[in-house]
């Protein structure tokens, strides 16, 4: 008898729900940009490239982060208040 804990359990499932035909297509315009981008990133230029919200890209940046596929290398300051840009790079 093997003992997991509950974060164990958690890691091997997947987490949400199954995507919808737009999720898919965010999905899809999203790894186009880092098949066709080489070097670092921000959310804003993924954005301009898939033509999608920044909430929208933002989360599944947040996904592709939590899978490793990319991995946040810093921060740019966008010259305003508020909060820096986070900058990615494929892992």
């Amino acid at each position: 008898m093997t003992t997991q804990t509950t974060t164990q359990v958690q890691a091997t499932r997947s987490v949400g729900r199954p995507l919808s035909k737009r999720g898919r297509s965010t999905k899809r315009a999203v790894e186009k940009f880092l098949e066709q981008h080489e070097g670092q990133f921000t959310a804003a230029d993924v954005r301009r490239a898939a033509k999608q919200s920044k909430v929208t890209v933002r989360n599944r940046l947040n996904a592709l982060e939590r899978e490793g596929a990319i991995k946040q290398v810093g921060v740019k300051p966008t010259g305003k208040r508020g909060r820096p840009l986070a900058v990615y790079e494929k892992a």
